[in-house]
């Protein structure tokens, strides 16, 4: 599951829909486990940390990286797979209190359907709240919903 000698601490760990077990790690594993077989299968997102939580809807789970803002499914086997990756701005550097140069906050999910996500990107003047839409099926460019500045200058 991990390379020889790695330490990779679970992040995080949550049922879905389906009753498989998702979890994720700090260097960027996410995964799942069928609780009626104890079949694990991951995925890596190379060059990535998770260190927040992650959300799940029935249709899904959304997970955010140092990097992005992700919808996962899972294939029938139970292997993870990337529905849509959206990028977001992760400034230049850590800020003090973050553990990583990325988003501090779990995906949030909400409207009819949960349709919409909601994060905090890192963005060096002023971190913003962004919403995006869900959707397998949104448009290039068009999954940005609003940024809104967390605090006024």
């Amino acid at each position: 599951l991990f390379p020889s000698g790695t330490c990779d601490p679970v992040t995080s760990v949550m049922p879905d829909w389906e009753g498989r077990i998702w979890w994720v790690t700090r260097l960027g594993r996410v995964g799942t486990v069928d609780p009626e077989t104890s079949v694990i299968r991951s995925v890596g997102l190379a060059g990535e940390e998770i260190q927040n939580s992650f959300s799940v809807a029935r249709d899904g789970v959304s997970i955010v990286s140092d990097h992005a803002l992700y919808g996962f499914t899972a294939d029938p086997d139970g292997t993870p797979r990337i529905q849509w990756r959206q990028t977001y701005d992760r400034g230049t550097g850590t800020k003090p209190g973050s553990v990583n140069q990325g988003s501090g906050t779990t995906p949030d999910l909400f409207g009819t359907d949960e349709q919409y996500v909601a994060i905090t990107d890192n963005a060096d003047d002023r971190m913003n709240v962004l919403v995006y839409r869900r959707g397998t099926d949104v448009p290039e460019g068009r999954r940005l919903v609003c940024a809104v500045p967390v605090f006024h200058s």
